[in-house]
């Protein structure tokens, strides 16, 4: 007779490890969510995603210009990347028109990790370094804020580069400046951004402290952003300290009182913005530089904006705006 064998009973060991079969698991929705769909997520990280740009949070801004670059995305741009500038369209079809533009939210995941770290950075720029970010006293900062802007606002997402044109698209202005010189970026950020090297040392800072008085320099009002409207003083002082020339485009005097007479505050702005916003930037984002797209200057009054960031691999636009005006 010839016997039968049972097989051995699973043990509960191995059926914890099994408790669903794979074809339930891709053929569950709820799972296929939780699996494929980062929306939950890029909220959890930015609350704020689908918030709408509006002037009236910003402290400042009170040039009447409608048409500066900066005020034009009041009502139109959205946290989460997306530009809209169709006329009449309301906050809710915005929103609705924002959350759909959304391709890959994974994407949208890693350009808000380093928007938010971005956030982190130029924080105490409004608690403890207004004044050694804006350098001139009478210049105001306003708006200084992390900003991102989605693959699809770009003009070509599949390019490695942006420039003036991306600008002109995302600001729907074709008048939009372009210049990357640093005339016109708040003095204090430009004075150290333009200044630190790739292994992170600023010359501006190695420079403060140590400048011995130059009546020439002190007098020099710094007006001229041209190279030849440079005086030869100051090419010669430049080269000395081991300087940028885009550091001193405008308003030079008071960049040769700050080496004098404040060197302490902007040793220690630079180390605790600057040097960390420019390291963040480079290891996370591709051709990052430091442009302004406006500048004004209407007799009375100066306004300018700015904007310094990259591009994540996946094309979002990234980076900190940085606006400032004349408050005398």
């Amino acid at each position: 007779m010839t016997s039968t064998k049972r097989a051995a009973p699973a043990s509960p060991s191995s059926l914890g490890k099994r408790p669903c079969s794979a074809s339930t698991v891709l053929t569950n929705p709820s799972l296929i969510g939780a699996i494929t769909d980062y929306s939950t997520n890029c909220l959890a990280l930015c609350p704020t995603l689908y918030d709408i740009f509006d002037l009236s949070n910003v402290a400042s801004c009170s040039f009447q210009e409608d048409e500066a670059a900066f005020n034009r995305l009041s009502g139109k741009h959205v946290t989460n990347g997306y530009v809209d500038h169709e006329e009449d369209l309301s906050k809710d079809e915005l929103v609705a028109r924002a959350k759909a533009s959304v391709a890959d939210p994974k994407a949208l995941y890693r350009a808000l990790e380093v928007h938010q770290k971005l956030a982190e950075i130029i924080a105490p720029i409004t608690t403890t370094y207004s004044l050694p970010a804006g350098g001139i006293q009478q210049f105001a900062l306003f708006g200084e804020r992390p900003m991102l802007f989605a693959p699809s606002c770009r003009v070509d997402p599949t390019l490695t580069t942006w420039g003036r044109d991306d600008l002109v698209q995302i600001f729907n202005n074709n008048e939009i400046e372009f210049r990357d010189n640093g005339f016109g970026v708040p003095h204090g950020v430009g004075w150290h951004w333009s200044n630190v090297s790739d292994d992170g040392e600023c010359a501006f800072c190695s420079a403060a402290g140590i400048v011995e008085e130059n009546e020439e320099l002190e007098r020099d009002g710094g007006y001229g952003e041209e190279d030849n409207e440079i005086p030869d003083v100051w090419h010669a002082f430049i080269a000395a300290h081991g300087l940028h020339v885009n550091a001193f485009r405008s308003w030079r005097n008071y960049a040769y009182n700050a080496l004098v007479a404040n060197s302490e505050a902007h040793r220690s702005f630079c180390s605790n913005v600057i040097q960390p916003l420019q390291a963040h930037l480079r290891a996370h984002l591709s051709d990052v530089k430091i442009v302004t797209c406006d500048y004004r200057d209407g007799g009375g009054q100066i306004v300018s904006s700015s904007f310094v960031g990259g591009l994540t691999a996946d094309g979002y636009l990234v980076g900190v705006f940085f606006g400032f005006e004349d408050v005398l």
